[in-house]
């Protein structure tokens, strides 16, 4: 069952609009098997998004969702009072090495950091 490219692309923006609208990527245990699930889509199917046409693993493109979740509810008023390991947590990460590795990677400022820079342009 050879999976056109066509097929990737379309599979691909599905999962893009279904990560948007269910937010799934918030759930720690989430895994490549129970978003298929989700998705109504084979594992071996939404593997192949991943690697032949995404371009990058499973995990990476999650967190890229949690990092953006964790941007947004750093920089929220309302969870001010929250640690970074409480907003690591409710944006689906279950372990500090990977979130602090995976933000820092894709803002290229720590958490702490981020949270610090962005209050202090709200006071400008």
């Amino acid at each position: 069952a050879q999976l056109s490219q066509d097929g990737l692309a379309h599979l691909a923006v599905r999962l893009h609009q279904y990560m948007v609208v269910s937010r799934c990527y918030l759930d720690t245990d989430l895994t490549l098997t129970t978003l298929a699930d989700q998705m109504k889509t084979q594992p071996s199917r939404l593997s192949k998004v991943f690697s032949q046409h995404l371009d990058e693993n499973f995990y990476d493109y999650v967190n890229k969702y949690r990092v953006e979740a964790a941007k947004a509810m750093l920089i929220d008023i309302q969870r001010k009072h929250l640690s970074v390991t409480d907003i690591m947590a409710l944006a689906g990460f279950n372990s500090n090495s990977v979130f602090y590795e995976s933000f820092k990677r894709l803002t290229g400022q720590t958490p702490a950091k981020f949270r610090k820079t962005q209050s202090a342009k709200e006071t400008i």
